[in-house]
């Protein structure tokens, strides 16, 4: 039980993504609710919590590293870079 809980208080969730400062890694969970091709290398799946979405871009080398989890998966946990923009996006690194 205390491993589930130490890794969930590591966790950031969607609604405190915009204010944490960017550039910086990141750990979200969440259910996931759109997986599209994007048009740049890649591919983009929204991962919603308690409080939010967060849109999760899946670069070509992680996608092909986690490519069946990311096709089968209902619930995502992402280490992700956060990146800034206008709109919080981050981008997985595994």
């Amino acid at each position: 039980m205390a491993a589930n809980t130490t890794i969930y208080s590591a966790m950031q969730k969607s609604s405190e993504l915009a204010t944490l400062t960017p550039h910086r890694f990141v750990r979200i969970a969440g259910i996931v609710t759109v997986v599209s091709a994007r048009h740049c290398s890649g591919i983009s799946c929204d991962a919603r919590d308690e409080t939010g979405n967060s849109n999760v871009i899946v670069r070509d080398e992680v996608q092909q590293r986690y490519r069946e989890a990311l096709l089968s998966a209902s619930v995502l946990l992402v280490k992700a870079w956060l990146n800034e923009s206008n709109v919080t996006h981050v981008i997985a690194a595994n």
